[in-house]
């Protein structure tokens, strides 16, 4: 079969007895809608009117003939483009010129020149402006299918249609069940079984949502035509395919647009494939997407056998400046959109429509009237599968265990969307039954001593990045938005919140910033308000940055203590416990990051500043947890004593490294050496205790603020067993830990790449996709998937599955959470090495569980150049 190229012709080459045009004033345009302009015009030729369309006047834009005409002025407010309407309320009324810029941009201010023109031929007769068909060029499988559509990884729906009672599909990333009307599917197939529409309505339908990815896809099927004499000449329209948006019928919201990709047998006897951005009513979509402003391709029906099965292939990309591709029967036609930089973007799917549609009396709907069989739905183009196709073959990765991995990271996102309560989670559940359990037993609530409602949504957000589900984007808003309501008016967030008689009610208005429980929420907020763009995230992040930066002591330290400060209790003085100094400074750093304001990073740096200070001297050379105001070690708890801590320690040195590699100030690793000195000159009979008297360097234990070594038979028979039974006495030794962070900065600052620790100076050595498939191929996620494949299988493992006597048996989110990030990492690996993602579009940083948040700016350098790092 060869394929008919339909070409846009320009208005200026025609053939024409006389041209009559006027110039358009710019100071006599008005805005009115979107990307919409008017202005007043007095043409010698009738405008269009409720009584139908009677206009054959063209719009230029600099000599470039704008189009399409008559297009609704609802598309021409969403989408633009060049879209215009010639238009009066009556056939003799004023006329108005609707009208957007060919890359939306302000008609006024633009400095192009536009004007309006009427072409005459010979016969004195208008000619009409020209449609929007794009060029087009002839395409061709390289091979035409011959056996029935597999799974792949970019299948978001196959279909079948072997089972004579049901049209549901083999497979579907969402739902895989056919809802529609009016298909019999014992009807014979291609191969094996098959499904048959005929007559003027029904369908075979499936929810589009997340089944189809409206930016790029292809959807291919066999048909076979029913009818005597064949469908493919018979001078009536037929109804094939109509990928359906959802909001259809709305303008354009939060920077999207219904598109819709229809395909038709015309009764012109052309197989249509038409991309149509406009809003379209349900009960009048067919006539309005017959006459709604599209981007179209054709091919001749007449040729295709009456009565063979032939395959049908649509593919889109709506991306970049857009495409598409229509075939039938390996053999077609594709075009380039040119679309304007600057339009929306789609909307989600909302139906898969095959083999029909719908209308009212008069609408003149026919159905497809034809057997079809294999229907797969995919996230990708049909570029790679033509003749011709460029590129090199991808890497033989293991596609059988990436589909499995995001099955399963799907089925925890899914399981994690389904436990969402307005945005939140709780601090556990029960197993089977999913209900809330965990620590404090908070109910329908969110406890934010736990990350998990930041560290769903994170991973939410994820899974969007990776596969454009519109469902995950909105779980990771909700969890977002869920934050912005619960934050106090100070900035900050108290750490419990229930939720009764419709809203969440927080248990105290104190706020600890110990244990990550401010850090969460502020991480994810800049991630979501960098890739989102939203003014609530922003005002969020700044304010928990200003309160955060109000709380510091003068001194530069922050405190363990509830805030407002209290002052009453054991806490509430500059602390290292529980590294709540250097975990507010990098709460500060994230925020600095995500609003490059600098009085959110001068904090930080005195943060590390009093950490200088608050070094003992000799012989230790450690930190304390807690501090008074002279920093001088005191008493936090009463059996956490005034002495060397080694978790103040681990705290110490993630606070110092944070700002040297963020100044390069060699000032920071020093006190670092200090403290290794002192660690290595322990005996290691005595090394391993959590305490060290500062004064006589042996260790120690506490309780009832009486400190005794851990020699005294006290502490033996009465203090150790008390503390191990709550608390603990042991730390892990911080010496090593503190020679290899000094090991690493033997050359300046670093930044922690995901492939390992690297030079900041040497971050502009991008990766190769090859390295993200070796990481993939190295299978390093295998415990992941083994525990969520359990959990899928309802048997899930002890990662997932925990408990007590207060709690129950429990369903480990955080865990589940986890293990989901690791298979969502894996999926990216792959991806980018298959080719299928941009190594640009994963961060540089390490990414995961709280340091998520560098997806905010993927290729981005946070430290910058860390300053200079000196001789």
């Amino acid at each position: 079969m060869t394929a008919v190229l339909l070409i846009l012709v320009s208005g200026l080459g025609l053939a024409q007895a006389r041209r009559e045009a006027g110039a358009i004033d710019p100071q006599a345009i008005q805005h009115e809608q979107g990307f919409c302009y008017t202005v007043a015009v007095q043409t010698p030729d009738r405008p269009d009117s409720m009584a139908g369309q009677a206009s054959s006047l063209r719009l230029l834009e600099d000599g470039r003939e704008l189009g399409p005409a008559h297009s609704m002025h609802q598309a021409i407010r969403d989408t633009g483009g060049g879209a215009y309407s010639h238009w009066s309320g009556a056939p003799d009324g004023p006329q108005q010129l609707f009208f957007s810029a060919s890359d939306n941009s302000d008609p006024r201010a633009n400095e192009r020149k536009y004007e309006w023109a009427v072409v005459y031929d010979a016969a004195g007769k208008a000619v009409p402006p020209t449609t929007a068909v794009p060029l087009t060029s002839p395409c061709r499988l390289a091979a035409t299918p011959d056996r029935p559509a597999t799974r792949d990884r970019h299948t978001c729906l196959l279909a079948d249609f072997d089972a004579p009672d049901s049209n549901d599909a083999a497979f579907a990333r969402v739902e895989r069940r056919e809802v529609g009307v009016g298909s019999q599917p014992d009807a014979p197939g291609r191969f094996g079984g098959g499904v048959s529409v005929t007559g003027v309505e029904g369908c075979v339908m499936y929810p589009g949502l997340d089944n189809y990815d409206p930016r790029r896809g292809t959807a291919e099927f066999w048909a076979q035509s029913r009818s005597e004499g064949g469908i493919w000449a018979d001078g009536k329209e037929h109804w094939l395919l109509v990928l359906y948006p959802e909001r259809a019928g709305t303008s354009a919201r939060y920077g999207m647009s219904p598109y819709f990709v229809a395909l038709r047998k015309t009764s012109d006897n052309l197989l249509e494939l038409r991309i149509i951005s406009t809003s379209a009513p349900a009960y009048s979509a067919a006539v309005s997407l017959r006459s709604g402003r599209s981007w179209t391709v054709s091919v001749p029906a007449e040729g295709l056998a009456a009565e063979a099965w032939h395959h049908l292939l649509v593919s889109w990309d709506l991306t970049g400046a857009g495409r598409l591709w229509l075939l039938a029967d390996g053999e077609g036609a594709t075009a380039d959109l040119s679309l304007p930089a600057n339009r929306p973007a789609p909307n989600p799917g909302g139906l898969i429509l095959l083999g029909g549609f719908w209308g009212l009396p008069g609408d003149g709907v026919e159905t497809s009237d034809c057997n079809l069989d294999d229907f797969r739905v995919q996230a990708c183009t049909a570029e790679p599968r033509l003749e011709g196709a460029a590129g090199e073959p991808p890497p033989a990765l293991e596609e059988a265990r990436l589909m499995a991995e995001e099955d399963l990271a799907r089925a925890m996102l899914d399981q994690l969307l389904r436990l969402q309560f307005h945005g939140g989670l709780s601090a556990g559940y029960h197993w089977p039954t999913y209900t809330p359990s965990g620590w404090s037993l908070v109910g329908r609530g969110v406890d934010m001593w736990f990350a998990h409602s930041a560290e769903a949504g994170q991973a939410l957000l994820r899974g969007w990045l990776l596969w454009g589900d519109d469902r995950y984007l909105d779980g990771a808003i909700e969890a977002a938005d869920m934050f912005c309501r619960t934050q106090m008016e100070n900035g900050s967030w108290a750490y419990h919140y229930t939720y009764s008689r419709g809203e969440f009610q927080r248990w105290g208005d104190h706020a600890y910033i110990a244990q990550a429980m401010q850090s969460n929420q502020i991480r994810f907020l800049c991630l979501m308000s960098k890739r989102l763009g939203y003014e609530r995230y922003e005002q969020a992040i700044r304010r928990a940055g200003d309160w955060m930066a109000s709380i510091q002591f003068p001194s530069g330290a922050w405190g363990w203590e509830a805030y407002p400060l209290g002052q009453t209790g054991p806490y509430g003085h500059p602390a290292l416990n529980d590294a709540v100094t250097p975990q507010a400074m990098h709460d500060l750093f994230v925020i600095w990051c995500a609003t490059g304001d600098e009085k959110y990073r001068a904090p930080i740096l005195r943060g590390a500043d009093w950490v200088i200070e608050a070094q003992a001297d000799a012989p230790t050379y450690g930190w304390a947890d807690q501090y008074n105001e002279q920093n001088e070690f005191i008493w936090m708890r009463n059996f956490e004593p005034p002495a060397v801590s080694m978790q103040a320690i681990s705290s110490a040195t993630w606070g110092l490294c944070l700002a040297y590699d963020l100044s390069g100030d060699a000032k920071y690793l020093e006190p670092l050496r200090k403290a290794l000195q002192w660690l290595d000159s322990v005996p290691e009979d005595q090394r391993g205790w959590l305490w060290y008297d500062p004064a006589t360097n042996v260790p120690v234990v506490a309780y009832h603020n009486e400190m005794l070594p851990v020699t005294d038979p006290k502490a033996i028979a009465e203090m150790i067993p008390r503390l191990d039974a709550h608390y603990g006495t042991k730390y892990p030794w911080q010496a090593d830990r503190i020679r290899e962070e000094l090991r690493r900065r033997e050359n300046g600052p670093i930044y922690v790449d995901w492939r390992g620790v690297r030079a900041q100076r040497d971050f502009a050595q991008t990766p190769i996709p090859a390295e993200f498939g070796a990481v993939f191929q190295a299978d390093t996620a295998k415990g992941a998937r083994e525990q969520l494949a359990a959990w899928a299988e309802g048997k899930p493992l002890g990662g997932i599955l925990g408990g007590s006597a207060s709690y129950g048996r429990t369903f480990e989110v955080g865990n589940a959470i986890s293990y989901c990030e690791r298979l969502l990492t894996d999926a990216e690996n792959a991806r980018v090495a298959l080719g299928d993602l941009p190594a640009a579009s994963l961060p540089r940083y390490w990414r995961g569980g709280s340091n998520n948040w560098v997806y905010m700016e993927p290729g981005r350098n946070y430290y910058g150049d860390g300053g200079d790092p000196g001789p």
